[in-house]
């Protein structure tokens, strides 16, 4: 990790989870290549922690989330459903294990909370697979970068499965109902193309150009005014949820709040001199 100290990565040997900070941009490496960046539980426990810490952290202005390898995140780690169904089949009560996996669930799925309503932009770098909860943590982040030939798909229907990690809410309100609908229960593979051109991809890139588009499009945002862009997140979530009265006063709480920060005064200074503005995000 570079120049990030104080945020570690518990454990031995090569870490599930790569944090390297340089300036107010954080990447969060997913590091399990040989799995596909699959959902250990490990993985999950510490995605958690890592984005918990970095939303609190008043020097981050941005959070970006990558694969290593050849894919982003091909979704839950298939050795640990096994052996969670097993442990299901031979457990004394069933009772207690299930309500243990499912705690142990409602911790895992914060990561999605955390890269939707963190103060802060979150950008998606997506290669290859992205494929259910991976799907689910790409598009809880507020931008995605897509290569060309990037393989999303929700993936859930194939295996008998509804749905979790917050996959149905984030495509209803990323492409819509109808489109929703036809991804969950269809579950077409889609490439970065028809990803774009839908709506479920900020923007496009060829397969050797993701690190170049993503660093443009994640620097443009560490650069810019932090405080009034997590503002406008929090408006954005009003507006999924509340009544048109109640994100009129949302938006007039946080707008007060933004023109008293610095970085509203440093925008009308820049005004008046006729310069680009510089902002610090404070």
């Amino acid at each position: 990790m570079a120049e990030s100290s104080e945020i570690e990565v518990p454990g031995d040997g090569e870490p599930p989870l790569l944090v390297d900070v340089n300036g107010g941009m954080a990447w969060i490496t997913l590091n399990r290549p040989r799995s596909l960046n699959a959902m250990s539980i490990e993985l999950m426990d510490r995605l958690v922690d890592i984005l918990r810490a970095l939303s609190r952290d008043s020097r981050i202005r941005c959070v970006g989330l990558r694969g290593a390898g050849r894919a982003f995140c091909a979704g839950g780690d298939i050795a640990d459903i096994a052996r969670r169904r097993v442990q299901a089949t031979n457990a004394p009560s069933v009772g207690a294990l299930l309500e243990d996996q499912y705690r142990t669930m409602l911790r895992h799925v914060d990561a999605v909370r955390l890269l939707h309503e963190m103060p802060k932009p979150t950008v998606a770098a997506i290669q290859g697979h992205a494929v259910g909860g991976g799907l689910a943590l790409a598009l809880a982040c507020d931008f995605r970068v897509v290569t060309e030939t990037a393989k999303l798909r929700v993936g859930f229907a194939a295996r008998s499965l509804s749905g979790d990690f917050g996959i149905s809410y984030l495509l209803v309100h990323t492409v819509g109902s109808a489109k929703a609908r036809e991804l969950l229960m269809l579950d077409p593979t889609i490439d970065g193309v028809e990803a774009h051109r839908i709506g479920l991809a900020t923007r496009l890139c060829p397969d050797d150009g993701l690190a170049e588009a993503a660093a443009g499009l994640t620097g443009e945002l560490a650069g810019g005014p932090t405080i009034a862009l997590g503002r406008i997140k929090d408006n954005v979530l009003a507006a999924e949820t509340l009544g048109f009265q109640q994100v009129l006063v949302t938006e007039s709480a946080n707008q007060r709040v933004c023109a008293n920060t610095g970085d509203a005064a440093e925008s009308g200074a820049a005004l008046a001199a006729r310069r680009a503005p510089s902002f610090t995000g404070r």
